[in-house]
């Protein structure tokens, strides 16, 4: 009788246990999409799968904005977000409060965001949104992801007052109620 070692598997298959494999495999559709293959492929590796499934979340996080935010690397620098949208909410409360919405980008695969500085001066707010960047020239890909911060402003407006609010190169303002 002769085996047949498949890499990857960790035994070999008899010719009877090849055959159920691949008939099997031909009754699949591909209407199953790529992800169903992979986590039959990955079930069937064992540890290597986690592993790999661990650095797959890792990256797909930092690209979606779910990534680190941490004390300066050494070889990545804070850079201004761009910034894709603004809005101020007004929040039921009493005293009122005010919550402002910040859509900003990662313009590519290597920014990670960073963080936010928020000032006030008696009628202008102004907030910076950083994003980490790599240092010298690097290649990256050119993904643009975006992530939304919620930025309280609290509840100290005079109303009536029109209250200025700059975001990195973008404003936007609201009149206090």
């Amino acid at each position: 009788m002769k085996h047949v070692f498949e890499p990857g598997f960790g035994r070999s298959l008899r010719p009877a246990e090849r055959g159920k494999r691949n008939r099997a495999a031909a009754k699949r559709s591909h209407t199953d999409g790529v992800l169903g293959g992979l986590r039959r492929s990955f079930a069937a590796r064992g540890a290597h799968s986690i592993v790999l499934v661990a650095l797959l979340s890792t990256a797909c996080a930092s690209v979606t904005g779910g990534g680190p935010v941490s004390p300066s690397p050494t070889d990545r620098q804070a850079v201004p977000a761009p910034i894709d949208a603004l809005d101020v909410s007004v929040l039921a409360s009493s005293p009122t409060q005010y919550v402002l919405s910040v859509q900003a980008g990662l313009p590519s695969g290597c920014a990670e965001k960073n963080r936010h500085e928020l000032s006030r001066s008696a009628e202008a707010i102004t907030v910076t949104v950083l994003n980490w960047m790599p240092m010298g020239n690097v290649a990256c890909t050119m993904i643009y992801g975006s992530y939304e911060l919620r930025i309280n402003l609290g509840s100290d407006f005079r109303p009536g007052t029109t209250y200025r609010v700059s975001v990195n190169d973008k404003m936007t303002s609201f009149v206090a109620q």
